[in-house]
């Protein structure tokens, strides 16, 4: 069963990469500034903030900052910025073991999360 969760948890993060290497050639070739990062305190939100902050306005959100989990947290947290030309999102639970455990914190996190986000950015 591990295996299993192992080699999905892979897949899920080459497509991940592939679709983040697609959204930075757009972002690389747009002059929109307002680049918003939630998960900035995560291994890939650390990388992904470092990268974009050399040429653009960056500004990133961690869990204590804004909870994804929360329409109205994201509503108070990013209702302050004039416009944002660039959400991404990359909050998730990823402790595998811990998400097993807590399935509803789990599915909270890593699908009403993106759910709330997208809808946000409607």
């Amino acid at each position: 069963m591990f295996e299993e969760h192992a080699l999905f948890f892979l897949f899920l993060l080459s497509y991940i990469y592939i679709d983040l290497f697609l959204t930075f050639k757009q972002i690389l070739y747009t002059s929109i500034m307002s680049i918003v990062i939630v998960g900035s305190s995560g291994l890939l939100g650390q990388d992904i903030f470092s990268v974009l902050s050399d040429h653009y306005s960056v500004v990133g959100f961690n869990s204590s900052q804004l909870d994804i989990t929360s329409p109205s947290s994201i509503k108070t947290a990013l209702d302050c910025f004039d416009s944002i030309g660039f959400l991404i999102n990359c909050a998730a639970y990823t402790q595998v073991d811990e998400c097993e455990i807590n399935r509803d914190l789990a599915f909270l996190v890593n699908g009403s999360g993106p759910e709330n986000l997208a809808r946000y950015c409607q």
